[in-house]
């Protein structure tokens, strides 16, 4: 909204001057976006992190500070935010891990869902299922959906079922689909492809193919030809790697 707003504003003038603190949530929010829209209205946008869970925001830049590049913010008062790794252990400055909240903001469960109430509520902390890290300076940066759940222009979509459209090929070996970031759309999927031995694959044929199996929002935008993917010990495609490479 805010670059169609500014988009608007090349044509025509409007006042305002009322506008004092313009948020932004929901998504990653561009600097240079942030930037533009300070520059031709006069306030920066400040980007923050909320919840239903938190009933609120839970993070945040705070305006007479200015916006830290990148960063969501720190914790609102009465907020406590840590990044964990798998089995809730507290990371080090840096460290990309899974933010927990708690504080009386945080509601103690899912109405009648025991399930994922378990799930997401454990020893008093709301695990939000966002990947994030935070600097020396106590800055918060949201780094991506912990499911890897994207929104895409507002839609919902999901690496798995790209993944699996991908694997159908009969010329890609493994598959992995991530988040990268879009002016317009906020997210876009990115898939990185490994194809099998002998078989010549183009990124314009892997787009052709998923085009008529996935509606247009899933379709991915950007198409890499690897020889490999990063792998965990385990032996499951390292995601976090991948996603690093676009921070």
């Amino acid at each position: 909204m805010y670059e169609n707003l500014l988009e608007l504003l090349e044509h025509k003038k409007y006042d305002l001057k009322s506008l004092r603190i313009p948020e932004s949530g929901g998504m990653f929010t561009r600097m240079d976006l942030i930037e533009r829209f300070q520059e031709k209205v006069g306030v920066p946008i400040i980007p923050v992190w909320g919840s239903t869970e938190t009933t609120g925001i839970a993070l945040a830049n705070r305006p007479e500070k200015g916006v830290v590049t990148c960063s969501t913010g720190t914790p609102c008062s009465s907020y406590e935010v840590r990044i964990v790794d798998d089995f809730g252990e507290e990371l080090p400055v840096g460290e990309v891990g899974e933010m927990i909240f708690r504080g009386p903001g945080v509601v103690p469960g899912y109405y009648r869902d025991e399930e994922n109430t378990s799930t997401s509520f454990r020893d008093g902390w709301y695990f939000s299922g966002d990947l994030g890290k935070r600097d020396e300076h106590g800055n918060f940066y949201f780094v991506e959906r912990k499911t890897g759940m994207m929104k895409v222009a507002g839609h919902k979509v999901y690496p798995l079922e790209i993944e699996q459209v991908l694997l159908d090929h009969p010329g890609i070996k493994e598959a992995a689909v991530v988040s990268s970031r879009d002016r317009l759309r906020g997210e876009v999927p990115r898939a990185i492809v490994v194809p099998k031995n002998g078989a010549g694959l183009s990124e314009k044929e892997v787009l052709s193919y998923c085009r008529g199996r996935l509606v247009h929002y899933k379709l991915p935008r950007i198409v890499e030809i690897r020889e490999s993917l990063p792998k965990i010990g385990s032996g499951k495609i390292n995601k976090k790697t991948l996603l690093m490479e676009r921070i």
